[in-house]
């Protein structure tokens, strides 16, 4: 396991957040965002469909991992699937308002794009259904 200094820096700058993990930083960065989206990590929020015809929410951070610097993409999300029931939403940003907000310079689609070495919805369920 390795010690690491996690923080976003985008939208909102967050406190350092220590997490001794057993992965890469930017690894490290994704739990961070996980474990703290909300409370002290604030994302920027928008919605794919699904294969199913369902919606997803997916949540973007741009990360900082402390002694990383520039190694690598520091964009983080994170999916939110769940049961969904009819009703009026607040609006979203555009797709292209959150790519400006980030930082990011490539097609904002790229945002919702499958990205790879990614866990899979498989793997986020069952290791989900591990945990009681």
């Amino acid at each position: 396991m390795t010690m690491y200094r996690v923080r976003s820096i985008k939208p909102v700058e967050s406190k350092w957040i220590a997490i001794d993990y057993d992965g890469t930083a930017w690894e490290a960065a994704n739990q961070v965002h996980c474990d703290h989206d909300g409370e002290g990590i604030k994302s920027l929020v928008t919605h794919r469909l699904t294969d199913d015809g369902g919606y997803e929410l997916v949540k973007f951070a741009c990360m900082e991992v402390e002694g990383y610097g520039d190694d690598g993409e520091p964009i983080s999300r994170i999916f939110e699937t769940g049961i969904w029931r009819k009703d009026l939403r607040k609006s979203e940003p555009k797709l292209r308002e959150i790519a400006v907000q980030l930082g990011w310079e490539r097609d904002p689609d790229e945002l919702l794009a499958d990205w790879g070495g990614e866990e899979s919805y498989e793997s986020a369920l069952e290791r989900r259904q591990d945990r009681g």
